[in-house]
C-alpha cells in the first residue's frame, strides 16, 4: 500500500509509517484506532534499510522496507535508453516492465559489494552503487520479467570462455554481443522463437555492464543445475550471517510478524504462495556470492573478519594521530616564525588529553 503526501502543490508517492524516525511500518489488517498520527516517507528515505547483518558487507536477503518497483526518472531513462521497446522480443513498452537485473529487494549495498568485487573494469566504469541506477535496468516484456534469472539469461560475448563466434560462426570473433539464452523449454511459442537471440542494445555508458548479465547468468545455471546438497550446505553454513528468519530490531519483528500474516492470508485464496515474499533460504543470488568461502571453516573466516576488523580500527587509529600530527607541526612552525606576535605562555599549545 502507498500514500501520497500533499504539500503546497506537490505530491510525493511514499509509504506510510507510525513514526517519523524509525521504519515502524503499519499492519493494514489491523483494526483503526480512533486517533492517529501517520508519516508519510518517500521511496527512497528508507532505500537499502532493515537490513539485519552486514557480514562480508552484504545486506540482508531482503532489504525489508524496500518495497517500490523501478519507476519514476530511472524507469523513464532505461525506457528512453532501450528504445522504448522490450530489448528482446521488441514489443511496445505498453506490454514491457523496466527489470532490474539485480533484484530490488537486495539493496544498495548489496549491488555495490558485488560490482565491487567483480569489476573487470580498471577504472571501475562496471561499478554500480545504487539499485536503481538505470544501468540495473533492462525493458523486457512481462512473460520474461518472470522467468528472468531462473529460465531465461543473456550471455554477454566475448567473455573468459567463449568469443561472438562461439554463439554465431558469422560474427566476427570480437564482435559485442548480448544472447538470449532458454534453460528450458516454454510453452508459450511466441516467447520460445526469440531463444538464442539477439538483445537491441547500444553499448552506451548506461548500459548494464556485463558482470550484472553475468549474475543473472550465474543464477539461472545455479537454480537448473546446482546440487541440491551444494544448495543444503551454503544454507546451514550462512543462515545465521544473513539472518533470513531472525530480527534484530522492533521494526524487523514487527514487519516480519506483518509478512506472516500477509502469507497466510495468501495461502486461503492460492495453494502456492508468492515467491517475492521474505524468503525463508537463500537465493541462487546469495549462494553466487558465497561460493567462495563456502569451502573456509566457519571459524576461520570469522578469524578473518575479525582481523580485518581490527586492521580497519588500527588505520583509523593511525590517520587520526597523523592528522593531530600535523595540526601540531603546523601550530610549532607558526609559533617559531612569528615569535614576537606571541608571550612565552603561548609559545607551545598545551598538551592534547586523549580517552577523557
Amino acid at each position: 500500500m502507498d500514500s501520497l503526501c500533499h504539500w503546497g502543490s506537490c505530491w510525493s508517492r511514499g509509504r506510510p509509517f507510525r513514526k517519523s524516525d524509525s521504519p515502524s511500518v503499519i499492519d493494514y489488517h489491523a483494526s483503526i484506532p480512533t486517533e492517529s498520527l501517520i508519516y508519510t516517507i518517500t521511496s527512497t528515505t528508507w532505500r537499502g534499510k532493515g537490513c539485519s547483518r552486514s557480514i562480508l558487507g552484504l545486506t540482508a536477503l531482503v532489504s525489508r522496507l524496500t518495497c517500490t518497483p523501478l519507476g519514476g526518472r530511472v524507469q523513464e531513462e532505461v525506457v528512453e535508453r532501450d528504445g522504448k521497446n522490450c530489448a528482446l522480443t521488441g514489443d511496445d513498452e505498453a506490454l514491457c516492465d523496466a527489470v532490474h537485473l539485480l533484484a530490488h529487494s537486495k539493496g544498495d549495498t548489496y549491488i555495490s559489494t558485488y560490482t565491487h568485487r567483480r569489476s573487470r573494469d580498471p577504472a571501475g566504469t562496471d561499478i554500480v552503487e545504487d539499485i536503481d541506477d538505470v544501468r540495473n535496468g533492462l525493458v523486457l516484456t512481462n512473460a520474461i520479467h518472470r522467468l528472468l534469472g531462473k529460465d531465461i539469461a543473456f550471455l554477454m560475448t566475448p567473455n573468459f570462455a567463449l568469443t561472438t563466434t562461439d554463439i554465431d560462426p558469422n560474427a566476427l570473433s570480437t564482435e559485442k554481443r548480448c544472447t538470449s539464452h532458454f534453460f528450458r523449454h516454454l510453452v508459450a511459442p511466441t516467447i520460445q522463437s526469440f531463444s538464442n537471440s539477439r538483445i537491441h542494445s547500444s553499448y552506451a555508458p548506461n548500459y548494464p555492464p556485463a558482470i550484472l548479465f553475468d549474475a543473472v547468468y550465474a543464477s539461472a545455471v545455479m537454480h537448473h543445475f546446482g546440487t541440491q546438497s551444494l544448495k543444503d550446505g551454503i544454507t546451514e553454513t550462512w543462515k545465521d550471517t544473513f539472518d533470513p528468519g531472525g530480527v534484530t530490531s522492533v521494526e524487523e519483528a514487527e514487519y516480519k510478524a506483518i509478512l506472516d500474516k500477509e502469507r497466510n492470508l495468501w495461502r486461503k485464496h492460492r495453494s502456492k504462495p508468492r515467491t517475492y515474499w521474505l524468503r525463508p533460504t537463500p537465493d541462487t543470488f546469495d549462494m553466487l556470492m558465497t561460493l567462495p568461502y563456502v569451502l573456509v571453516p566457519r571459524d576461520q573466516m570469522q578469524a578473518v573478519f575479525r582481523e580485518a576488523e581490527e586492521r580497519t580500527k588500527a588505520m583509523e587509529k593511525r590517520n587520526a594521530q597523523e592528522k593531530v600530527g600535523a595540526w601540531l607541526r603546523h601550530v610549532l612552525l607558526h609559533n617559531i616564525l612569528a615569535p614576537s606576535s606571541i608571550t612565552k605562555r603561548q609559545a607551545f599549545p598545551p598538551p592534547l588529553r586523549v580517552g577523557g
